[in-house]
């Protein structure tokens, strides 16, 4: 769900919250971490892994067919296992019933973590059927950090460690959780992923394919199972590394744990939202091939801009030459290295960034949040009102989660009492997992009016344990005097759009054609929802020469960010800003909620979005701007007075009670269908007259915006 706006985020590298455990014993490296990455789709190999914090661990799932299954029966009394109290049993005495399902779980691996309870109930509800058992083969797991992991996590299934990773190595098996159905004569019967729920860039509400349940259900009707092997999806097994120490002109301390304290340690570090830490050699070296494969698939940094256009100061892209390094390493079996540059640590952040502690701190609300162990959690937005009698201006606006470890992002906008409408809410700030703090110039400020409201949009993603996160905002002031330059949003919105069922690109475009005087443009973002596939911003000036100021090709609802220019752009020669998007309705995009639907504007992720947020500084005490203001303000004045009176009368026809609200049942059948929800902003089953002026407010702007674009686009042709 988005009530407004947009899934802002810039993760750094991979993802953390516990120390990995990693017990020096290494695992085995591929020959390469390009030819060795496995059945990997190019189409959504960038896509970011939403579900579980952020694991860009993964990749996606396909159907495989049942003649690559394994034939061979396995060896079950050979090998053994170790259970959490230390016994050593052998794999084939776990179970007297007829089938045994393996689980290879891992402690840090998020997409396992937030699997655990699903399996819990399918051992459970199937247990007539079969024994259902997790094994951990991860050479960096001790058996006493597991045993933690199942107190923690509350696992209810046998969970035993694969010490050598006999049993792995024996089933083939490649990441964690693949699941393996097995016959008492040790026949594979089943291989692969539990369901279709989480994915490359996706989290369904709920699977569509549930393969391991579908299994078991036919095997308790005995019935061959209809669909043998799916490609499995999640982290590499940490496999034990050979005895033979690697070499190489590229170590750990004389290159790569520079370039992993840069890119991916912000994250990835106890307490962040990484799932695993990458803060040393033992860290990254068992972690190697599935940083060689999120690199190589492009999913890690994440950063979706297209490098041929625009220069940013924010970016997070990794250089060529960074990748090769990294590549070459894991090639040469990741090289420890002699100690004699080691890289240095990034500095946590713990509390403000700031130099100096906020003037006011506020919490997103009095009592903390409850964050469920998994499952999706829609936004959720919080009120908070400052108290503020009189305008304030802020020079540094800083958010801080209260729980790293879940807190995907935080956005916090400012809804001023005149703003009706939500697409004129004030951007704030915002918390971005690695992004560090951009201070304002001096002189700058963002202005906060008497009696206005701060709403907090909140993102969260479980962790496979229920936690709590209080986040809050701190902020720091000013007098008036001290501000030269006035930091504002200009939006460029089109709400009057209809992608039809089925396309698989179609164009939506909007223009922006009033700037303030002597304005500057420092930041852009774009934002669409689930069907969102690319969205292009170009500057034109008062000439006709076009400038693209950003190109986003593969557009990703989990990774909205703020592209913030390197060098402000002086808006004095503006013409208009262009901005195209385009959305992909069609089956094959693998996050549409539903294909079949046309899909018009709505705050609702299975609904769409087309806009573009512009940061922009002003100066103040300009005439031009002042008198520009003012007329700004008289109009919004003169609009507002024919919204009221528009909404008066609308009231009087449809009010049959006299209650000053009207209800559903009050309307016709057809404006119940499809008009109720959209003047209903606050979602109560009750229009009030104050939401039938917004509405209409909002039409009435609209139309405005739409006879600019046609005015601009007939001065083109």
């Amino acid at each position: 769900m988005s009530i407004f706006f947009y899934r802002l985020s810039l993760h750094a590298c991979l993802m953390n919250p516990s120390a990995c455990g990693y017990t020096g014993r290494g695992h085995s490296h591929p020959e390469t971490p390009i030819n060795k990455m496995h059945n990997k789709i190019s189409r959504i190999s960038f896509l970011f892994f939403v579900a579980v914090n952020s694991c860009q661990l993964l990749v996606p799932a396909s159907l495989i067919g049942e003649e690559n299954i394994r034939q061979s029966s396995i060896d079950l009394k050979s090998i053994s296992l170790e259970k959490i109290n230390g016994e050593v049993q052998s794999f084939g005495s776990l179970t007297d019933k007829e089938y045994l399902v393996v689980v290879f779980i891992g402690n840090e691996c998020p997409l396992a973590k937030i699997y655990l309870p699903r399996i819990g109930t399918l051992a459970h509800q199937y247990q007539d059927v079969a024994e259902i058992v997790g094994v951990n083969s991860n050479s960096q797991d001790t058996v006493e950090e597991i045993k933690e992991f199942v107190r923690r996590n509350a696992v209810s299934f046998p969970v035993y460690k694969d010490a050598q990773g006999q049993l792995a190595d024996t089933l083939n098996a490649k990441r964690t959780p693949e699941v393996f159905v097995i016959q008492r004569d040790g026949k594979v019967l089943y291989q692969g992923r539990i369901d279709d729920q989480y994915g490359v860039g996706y989290a369904r509400e709920a699977a569509g394919e549930e393969y391991l349940r579908n299994a078991l259900s036919q095997l308790r009707q005995a019935r061959p199972i209809s669909i043998p092997r799916t490609q499995p999806v999640g982290c590499f097994i940490g496999r034990m590394q050979s005895a033979i120490n690697p070499v190489g002109k590229i170590t750990y301390h004389n290159k790569i744990g520079a370039i992993v304290q840069k890119h991916c340690v912000e994250c990835h570090k106890e307490g962040e939202i990484g799932p695993f830490a990458l803060t040393n050699y033992d860290d990254v070296a068992v972690w190697s091939e599935t940083i060689g494969e999120v690199i190589e698939q492009g999913r890690m940094p994440p950063w979706h801009a297209n490098p041929a256009y625009g220069s940013f100061s924010n970016t997070r892209r990794m250089s060529p030459e960074e990748q090769s390094a990294i590549f070459q390493w894991i090639k040469d079996g990741c090289p420890q290295g002699p100690a004699d540059h080691p890289p240095t640590n990034t500095k946590s952040i713990s509390g403000w960034q700031s130099e100096k502690v906020p003037d006011l701190i506020l919490p997103m609300r009095e009592k903390p949040f409850t964050v469920p162990a998994d499952g999706t959690v829609e936004y959720q937005y919080f009120v908070v009102d400052p108290g503020f009698t009189e305008d304030r201006w802020v020079t540094a606006a800083e958010v801080v989660p209260g729980n790293r470890s879940v807190v995907h992002h935080a956005i916090v906008f400012i809804s001023a009492p005149d703003q009706q409408n939500l697409d004129s809410y004030g951007w704030l700030s915002a918390y971005v997992p690695g992004q560090r703090l951009t201070p304002l110039k001096p002189g700058q400020a963002r202005k906060i009016p008497a009696g206005s409201r701060f709403i907090f949009q909140m993102h969260y993603t479980p962790n496979g344990s229920i936690q709590e996160d209080q986040t809050k905002i701190g902020l720091t002031f000013t007098s008036p005097d001290n501000v030269d330059e006035e930091m504002i949003t200009l939006i460029s919105a089109n709400r009057h759009f209809k992608i039809p069922p089925g396309i698989d690109s179609h164009r939506v475009d909007s223009i922006l054609t009033e700037f303030p005087q002597d304005a500057k443009l420092t930041a852009l973002t774009p934002h669409m929802h689930l069907r969102g596939k690319s969205f292009r911003i170009i500057h034109r000036d008062k000439s006709n020469n076009k400038t693209i100021l950003l190109d986003v090709p593969q557009y990703d609802f989990n990774w909205q960010h703020v592209y913030r220019l390197k060098t402000p752009l002086s808006l004095n020669s503006a013409k208009q800003i262009e901005c195209t998007a385009h959305f992909d309705n069609s089956e094959n995009n693998v996050v549409n909620p539903d294909a079949t639907s046309t899909v018009r504007w709505g705050d609702q992720s299975w609904e769409e979005m087309m806009i573009a947020f512009f940061e922009i500084s002003v100066p103040r005490n300009r005439n031009g701007h002042e008198e520009q203001k003012s007329e700004e303000q008289k109009q919004d004045q003169r609009q507002y007075v024919q919204a009221t009176q528009l909404a008066e009368a609308w009231m009087r026809k449809w009010d049959h009670n006299l209650d000053s609200l009207v209800q559903r049942d009050e309307v016709s059948e057809s404006f119940r269908r499809f008009a109720f929800s959209k003047i209903d902003r606050n979602y109560d089953q009750e229009i009030s007259l104050e939401e039938t002026i917004s509405y209409i407010s909002d039409t009435l702007s609209e139309e405005k915006q739409q006879e600019d674009i046609r005015r601009q686009l007939d001065q083109l042709k």
